[in-house]
């Protein structure tokens, strides 16, 4: 397991991010394996103990984990970046969550999913500026604490052999700094969108940014 911390660039900045070919052989390797028998044949070190939690998120130390992971994919650097890109991804949306509870009656019944925040709903253009604005959120002192791959050898239900990578990556951001985002990407909607904004949307965002403001005192 590497236990080296280097400097991460800006969510969404810096990464590989996967061709459509890419995408498309990694899913065809996804069908082909479903059901299939895999075994490991090599690995980046012994297997962490974060790798086989089953939990994606959690509060440890006054620090907020994150953790992601890809599988069957061809490259090595392809599935440790995915893994990272998933990881910042993960940051981004707990953010999301938090701002679309900000916002009350106006984000009812939403999905997270940051990259499709439910278009067509009702308020379908206020739930698109707010992903937005929480995609673009400053994130400080976001560190990648470790990544781990496994390379792993399948024998389809046809009879093939493939070979392709599982990757996972683990980052942390201080506590305190999630709650800035939240709050930064809170105050940004409520400005921007504040002619769009019914009166019960606008005191429901009023005082989820007081109640943030009181975590930060």
């Amino acid at each position: 397991m590497s236990t080296s911390r280097p400097e991460l660039p800006a969510p969404g900045e810096g990464i590989v991010k996967p061709s459509v070919a890419a995408i498309a052989v990694s899913s065809l390797l996804l069908a082909a394996c479903a059901g299939s028998d895999e075994r490991i044949i090599d690995s980046s070190g012994s297997k962490p103990g974060w790798v086989n939690s089953d939990r994606d998120a959690w509060t440890e130390n006054e620090k907020n984990y994150f953790r992601s992971m890809v599988d069957r994919q061809l490259k090595l650097d392809l599935a440790m970046d995915r893994a990272r890109m998933l990881s910042f991804r993960k940051i981004n949306e707990n953010v999301y969550t938090k701002v679309l509870s900000a916002f009350g009656e106006t984000t009812q019944g939403v999905s997270n999913d940051i990259d499709n925040p439910s278009a067509g709903q009702e308020g379908g253009f206020i739930k698109r500026e707010l992903a937005l604005i929480s995609k673009s959120v400053t994130l400080q002192g976001v560190t990648q604490e470790a990544s781990y791959w496994e390379k792993v050898r399948t024998i389809t239900r046809a009879g093939e052999d493939v070979v392709a990578y599982k990757a996972y990556s683990l980052v942390s951001i201080p506590a305190r700094n999630l709650v800035q985002a939240q709050k930064a990407a809170t105050q940004a909607g409520l400005t921007k969108l504040n002619s769009q904004l019914n009166q019960e949307a606008k005191e429901s965002a009023t005082k989820a940014l007081d109640s943030l403001k009181q975590e930060l005192e």
